[in-house]
């Protein structure tokens, strides 16, 4: 390399000249003046400093890395499904049921899991009984309800069949009723025609009443013993809770039975 830098033929180009480690990089190197640096490199193969011939440091090099990233953790949603019932059918007429399915991993989190939960809860809360009411089908009622003891009803009673299964749906009034009127079982009325009865022996069960009242989801907190009969009467008993009676209050006796065993 010396002999090539003081060829005469190149004496007025100035030659710098270097020396390389494969696979590391410069190891040295010679300016036209003849100056020499030495290239030091450590275990990792990364240069560490720059001396001069006579060990000098010239420059010294540090390496500082920033701590690996933590990606943020990510909450999803389980799968949320709840049944809804069609509610604007209008008198005469029972809703159908509509299910309405909230995905896995459709809502996400940073915050907790709870939250990502709560998210997919409130998008079947907004939206799942307005599709209800929109896809589910109407139900016409199959046969009439006729009551007793000068119960009033304040809609149009709903009866009719799902294969063995008879859906029954009438609501009487609790303005002017007697609080203790059902405290002993009392004829509701019977069921006047169509294939909606008992077709062989009477039948006791009971019932936990839905929510209703002017908002149609009061609590009603009563629980009732029903007795439906071969000839369709139907009757009924308080077994738990209180009737209090009011122009906006009504009894919800929507329940189901078996036409036979």
């Amino acid at each position: 390399m010396e002999t090539f830098r003081k060829n005469p033929a190149l004496q007025d180009y100035p030659i710098t000249t270097f020396t390389y480690n494969p696979l590391v990089g410069i190891t040295s190197k010679t300016s036209s003046s003849g100056i020499r640096e030495n290239y030091v490199y450590d275990t990792k193969n990364r240069l560490d400093k720059i001396t001069n011939v006579s060990g000098e440091i010239l420059k010294d090099f540090n390496y500082g890395y920033a701590s690996s990233y933590t990606y943020p953790t990510v909450y999803y949603n389980t799968e949320k499904v709840k049944t809804f019932t069609r509610n604007n059918c209008g008198q005469g007429f029972a809703g159908g049921p509509y299910t309405y399915t909230v995905p896995a991993e459709t809502y996400s989190s940073l915050i907790s899991q709870d939250d990502a939960e709560q998210q997919a809860v409130l998008d079947i809360n907004s939206v799942g009984q307005y599709l209800t009411n929109q896809n589910a089908i109407c139900i016409a009622s199959q046969c009439n309800f006729v009551t007793f003891n000068s119960l009033v009803l304040t809609n149009t009673p709903v009866i009719y069949n799902e294969g063995n299964t008879v859906k029954f749906k009438a609501y009487i009034a609790t303005q002017g009723l007697d609080p203790t009127f059902f405290n002993i079982s009392r004829s509701l009325g019977y069921i006047e025609e169509g294939d909606c009865k008992r077709s062989k022996t009477e039948l006791y069960f009971t019932f936990d009443e839905l929510p209703g009242g002017p908002f149609g989801d009061t609590p009603a907190n009563r629980t009732w013993e029903i007795r439906v009969d071969r000839g369709g009467n139907v009757s009924a008993k308080l077994i738990s809770g209180t009737i209090k009676p009011s122009r906006s209050n009504y009894l919800n006796f929507t329940f189901q039975f078996q036409k036979s065993e």
